[in-house]
């Protein structure tokens, strides 16, 4: 089994032009989580157990770091284009493994759109940011 250590991600995002961006050096967490909805199935005199059938899948995707006026320049930009429509939807991808790509190094792909950004500050400690998009379409895990 081969582990790796998250300082090895590699996370990019297109810009307001749709160019992907890397901000890996400003981004400290990535959370890419997948669900299924399911549709019940039990009928009357089931066994005791319910039943499902497997429906759509969905996903969103979370993007935290530390603050930075280039990196921000460029995530509120392509926020700012998502709401505006002139940016249909973003592209991420998040190599966990970090590059290059290989059969044991995935990247994870697919299309969001931004639903929310913040920038935090506290008195005593390091600005932070924290992007969240709603994914649209597939997730792919592909070899680069």
């Amino acid at each position: 089994m081969a582990f790796v250590h998250g300082k090895n991600s590699i996370i990019k995002v297109d810009n307001a032009a749709g160019t992907l961006v890397d901000i890996s050096t400003a981004t400290n967490s990535v959370e890419l989580p997948r669900s299924l909805d399911t549709g019940e199935t039990t009928a009357m005199g089931g066994t005791g157990a319910k039943t499902y059938v497997a429906g759509l899948n969905d996903g969103t995707v979370s993007i935290s770091g530390l603050y930075d006026p280039a990196t921000d320049a460029i995530l509120s930009a392509a926020v700012d284009a998502i709401a505006a429509g002139t940016l249909a939807s973003a592209s991420v991808e998040w190599s966990p493994a970090g590059l290059p790509a290989s059969a044991t190094k995935p990247t994870f792909k697919l299309e969001v759109l931004w639903t929310s950004y913040s920038v935090s500050a506290g008195v005593g400690d390091v600005e932070t940011f924290k992007l969240e998009g709603q994914r649209t379409g597939a997730t792919t895990r592909a070899i680069v």
